[in-house]
């Protein structure tokens, strides 16, 4: 069981509804073991509270003292450690002492990695076995991102893992709509291919990047293994695009061009069967769901046709004569 704050409630109300779902498998776990090391449980300084990992940006604060957990507080990182700085002890008391008790229920989503064994997830990623329970119970393939796992098994293997969560195996060979920044929701799958021939990225903006993991991941993953990329987008001076464009640069087997007349997103995967996929979006690259929406279609035996096809797309923009090759690189 756990306890929940008036304010919390208000919080968690208050949060989108992405957020909110994180917030509830960080409170499964704290229920079950408010010690997990996925939660990265830490006594705060300056108070008597405890500082509670939901995800990368998310943090519940909670009161330990008093048996079970409290959890009074829950809002973005830097937000929810001065909230909670802010509350003097008497405040905590009676907010602990008219708590209500709870217990979360389960979430009976089907397990996301139920066609990998514990003996998989502990030789082939890298899973300690404190850490997979935690995984199989995660509601979606971002909250395995959010998990926390990447510290201990590494961005590559994290990325892997996610991939392999993202849908049951026969839905991840359909084509889909995608909202959001079509490059970061293909990342996982460049991860999850064995063998990648060639990787094309085609986007106006890629300021949705700058702040991500997951991107970090993918220029190491692509610098580890040599793969050919190539890379399209416009001479912006906007100082997280110029950032993501000189890592991509800096890749030694990464060609990286510039034309400012490009407007929409590709993204090609050349790979065998079944690791290949591409994807068109409308959006500009700023990672913004209700601006930017597209298609990612997969590889499927006899299929790949469509995947070839956006790939061409990319290269005669390629060949165009306003395109020219990024020069600059910062120091």
């Amino acid at each position: 069981m756990i306890s929940l704050t008036s304010t919390f409630v208000d919080d968690l109300f208050g949060l989108e509804q992405a957020d909110v779902k994180r917030v509830l498998a960080a409170l499964r776990q704290l229920q079950r073991n408010p010690r997990h090391p996925g939660l990265q449980t830490k006594k705060m300084e300056g108070c008597d509270f405890y500082e509670v990992r939901a995800s990368r940006e998310l943090r519940i604060i909670a009161d330990l003292f008093s048996g079970d957990p409290v959890c009074c507080l829950a809002d973005h990182h830097d937000a929810a450690l001065k909230r909670a700085l802010q509350i003097g002890r008497p405040v905590q008391e009676r907010a602990v002492r008219d708590a209500r008790r709870f217990e979360v229920q389960a979430d009976e989503s089907t397990d996301l990695l139920t066609h990998l064994t514990d003996a998989e997830l502990r030789t082939a990623y890298g899973v300690p076995d404190a850490w997979i329970g935690a995984l199989r119970s995660a509601p979606t393939s971002d909250a395995i991102l959010n998990s926390g796992i990447d510290e201990v098994i590494g961005v590559e293997a994290t990325l892997r893992l996610a991939a392999e969560s993202s849908a049951d195996p026969k839905e991840r060979r359909e084509v889909s709509i995608v909202r959001g920044d079509l490059i970061l929701h293909c990342i996982s799958g460049f991860a999850a291919a064995d063998v990648v021939d060639e990787v094309i990225l085609v986007s106006p903006l890629l300021t949705g990047l700058a702040s991500s993991r997951e991107f970090a991941g993918l220029t190491d993953l692509l610098r580890a293994r040599r793969t050919r990329t190539i890379v399209i987008t416009r001479g912006s001076e906007a100082p997280d695009h110029v950032r993501v464009v000189d890592a991509l640069a800096r890749i030694p087997t990464a060609e990286v061009l510039i034309n400012d007349a490009v407007g929409v997103q590709i993204v090609a995967c050349l790979a065998p069967t079944p690791w290949g996929f591409a994807g068109v979006g409308s959006g500009a690259g700023s990672g913004d769901a209700l601006t930017s929406v597209g298609v990612f279609v997969p590889s499927r035996v006899g299929e790949d046709r469509a995947i070839r096809q956006v790939a061409s797309i990319a290269l005669e923009v390629r060949t165009s004569l306003d395109t020219e090759r990024y020069s600059r690189v910062s120091l």
